[in-house]
């Protein structure tokens, strides 16, 4: 009985997360030229399942509402991915432009190695995760950074999944911010 008051307390509180904020800011993400749906759909889960999240879609950048993501998360048993993806998501052609238009933001960027350990970071409430596609960031696009990280790997493993990015991050930082002590 106790677990399913507990069910029920998480649930209140998911109802009421979506009619107001709690007072935790947002982990931002960027992520420049992701095509790949299955990724979307992944990073969609993160972006949905916490309710903290927003993305900024750079470039080529599929939008969370392309048929196939939208497809995968109601696969999940996500039955209104489009509406939860309201007010989450900003579009920009290019990481100029997402600069100039967050200005006081510090971009920081992923890379395979020689970045920071993320989890030691000294994170900010308007610092942006800037993450790239299929083969990572340009050359170009990480001189535009004003630092960068690196999850750390076994040197065994090569990289690390978009998806799998976005969730060890924002869970990470979410947990710093204090989100889950609301959950109590």
């Amino acid at each position: 009985m106790e677990r399913l008051n507990q069910l029920t307390n998480l649930e209140e509180l998911f109802q009421n997360s979506k009619n107001q904020s709690f007072e935790v800011p947002c982990v931002n993400f960027a992520l420049v030229h992701l095509t790949k749906t299955f990724d979307l759909a992944m990073i969609g889960q993160t972006v949905i399942s916490t309710g903290h999240v927003h993305v900024d879609l750079v470039g080529q950048t599929l939008d969370f509402e392309h048929p196939k993501v939208v497809s995968k998360l109601k696969s999940w048993n996500i039955e209104d991915p489009i509406k939860l993806f309201e007010n989450k998501t900003t579009r920009y052609d290019t990481i100029d432009e997402l600069k100039k238009k967050n200005n006081q933001a510090r971009l920081i960027g992923t890379i395979v190695e020689g970045g920071s350990n993320p989890f030691l970071y000294n994170w900010q409430n308007n610092d942006i995760i800037v993450i790239g596609g299929a083969n990572g960031l340009s050359k170009q696009d990480i001189e535009k950074m004003d630092s960068t990280i690196t999850i750390p790997m076994i040197p065994e493993v090569k990289f690390l999944t978009v998806s799998t990015v976005v969730a060890s991050l924002t869970y990470h930082i979410l947990t710093n911010r204090g989100l889950w002590n609301k959950f109590k």
